[in-house]
């Protein structure tokens, strides 16, 4: 299985909370679902980091957490509903496509997580992403 595909996600920049040289985005996606992320930038320095500018929030398909329980208690702040569109099934690493109100989310979990949580093509689940782990793009 070849790891390449991105996630992209566009919505609008809701708040920014900057502390030092980092910042907090929120982006507010167009089903209202609200995804943040942190970058080594403040409004001061990047001119497109202003509220109600179109942002595209860009994640690894390697760095996507996925949960059955849609209230988790857990850290991670990022979180995503959907179903299991597709399943590839591997020996080792298996990749889900995640059917969401803003698209197609893609993930590679392992195998062995799949059967642990009896994953298979229509069950809702939580695509949870670390905000540290997505970039952004105007």
């Amino acid at each position: 299985m070849v790891i390449k595909a991105v996630n992209k996600l566009t919505g609008k920049i809701t708040d920014i909370h900057s502390s030092g040289s980092f910042s907090i985005v929120s982006i507010k996606l167009p089903s209202g679902t609200i995804i943040r992320s942190i970058i080594m930038e403040t409004p001061e320095s990047a001119d497109y980091l202003l509220n109600g500018n179109s942002i595209t929030a860009i994640f690894k398909e390697t760095e996507v957490v996925i949960s059955t329980e849609t209230n988790s208690a857990v850290s991670i702040l990022n979180r995503i509903p959907g179903s299991i569109e597709d399943l590839a099934y591997g020996e080792l690493l298996s990749r889900l496509k995640i059917k969401t109100a803003d698209g197609i989310l893609s993930a590679v979990i392992t195998s062995e997580a799949v059967r642990l949580l009896n994953l298979k093509v229509g069950k809702e689940v939580m695509a949870m992403v670390e905000l540290n782990e997505i970039m952004l793009s105007r």
